[in-house]
């Protein structure tokens, strides 16, 4: 079978910070490392804990809807569809931020 396969550019850290399987955080988050091999730093203290902070709530929030669908506890399908293009734009906020690191 031939796959049909769309790249999308997206940035290295965010993108890491909301598919990794697991993220390590530095105690003052300039540095993180994602799924134990890909380490980045943030020249100060509070980008790096704004992004730690944020990704940890678009995670939340994630793993939340994926339950209610998996559970089939959608409930109000209009309530569900609200969620989930909030969650929608706080991804695409996210991603968009613009935060100077090195990996």
């Amino acid at each position: 079978k031939q796959w049909y396969q769309r790249r999308v550019r997206a940035p290295a850290l965010t993108t890491s910070l909301l598919v990794s399987r697991e993220v390590s955080a530095s105690d003052d988050c300039t540095e993180m490392v994602c799924d134990r091999w890909l380490r980045f730093k943030t020249p100060t203290t509070t980008n790096g804990e704004q992004l730690v902070h944020k990704a940890a709530k678009i995670r939340e929030q994630w793993s939340g809807l994926l339950r209610d669908v998996l559970n089939h506890n959608v409930g109000d399908l209009k309530e569900f569809q609200k969620k989930q293009t909030r969650l929608q734009k706080e991804i695409s906020r996210f991603l968009r931020s613009n935060i100077k690191f090195k990996t």
